[in-house]
């Protein structure tokens, strides 16, 4: 199972841009300010059956900067933040794929929660806080993996933000002892008798000193 320390990455969706001027057109413009701040303010990086937490929660903040570029900026009645949780990547490249906004696998299960305050004026900022539910997305005794999830901030029907990040899903233990062997790494010829009583008794010592409980191949 891949196991990795939870990586945040925000992205905010650059606000439409305006049309130019018909004296600057040609001209480079400088991209426009992001319409919207999201700052993941809580999150639980492991989940799952194995450490008893059956839900991915999470708390954000988010924040209307419509008005940075100077501008009277919009008010947003209605803002909402919905999480995404993906189903679990098979290699590091693809987390740091889903981490960069790829969607990489299939998408589990989606939760939206509303913003407080819903209505959110420029240079305003609130907090949302919501769960995704674990239960049904994957078997007993399935080990678990990590998933990538994102959160979406949706003022007015239209994304303003997004944010990219992943959970540790352990799952539960083996249901089934595992049957094992020890191997002692022997790098000595095998003890023959030889008819030489003090030989064969040395080497019975010797022999007998290794496989102490503090001897060579001990196992203390």
């Amino acid at each position: 199972m891949l196991l990795v320390a939870t990586v945040v990455g925000a992205t905010a969706v650059p606000a439409p841009a305006r049309a130019q001027d018909a004296g600057t057109a040609g001209a480079t413009d400088a991209p426009p300010p992001a319409p919207a701040r999201l700052e993941l303010t809580g999150l639980a990086p492991v989940v799952g059956a194995l450490v008893d937490v059956d839900e991915v929660a999470w708390t954000a903040t988010v924040g209307n900067l419509t008005d940075a570029d100077g501008s009277d900026g919009a008010t947003w009645s209605r803002v909402d933040v919905t999480a995404e949780l993906r189903a679990p990547v098979a290699t590091r490249s693809a987390l740091r794929a889903a981490l960069g906004g790829a969607d990489v696998t299939p998408l589990l299960r989606r939760r939206s929660v509303a913003l407080e305050p819903r209505a959110l004026e420029p240079g305003g900022s609130g907090r949302a806080a919501g769960a995704v539910p674990l239960q049904g997305l994957a078997p007993a005794g399935e080990p678990g993996g990590v998933h990538p999830l994102r959160l979406r901030v949706i003022a007015d029907g239209t994304e303003v933000a997004r944010l990219d990040t992943a959970v540790v899903r352990l799952g539960t233990a083996p249901a089934e002892t595992l049957a094992t062997a020890l191997v002692w790494p022997l790098t000595h010829a095998p003890l023959l008798a030889t008819g030489d009583a003090e030989a064969d008794a040395a080497a019975r010592a010797a022999l007998a000193a290794a496989i102490a409980q503090d001897g060579r191949l001990g196992t203390a």
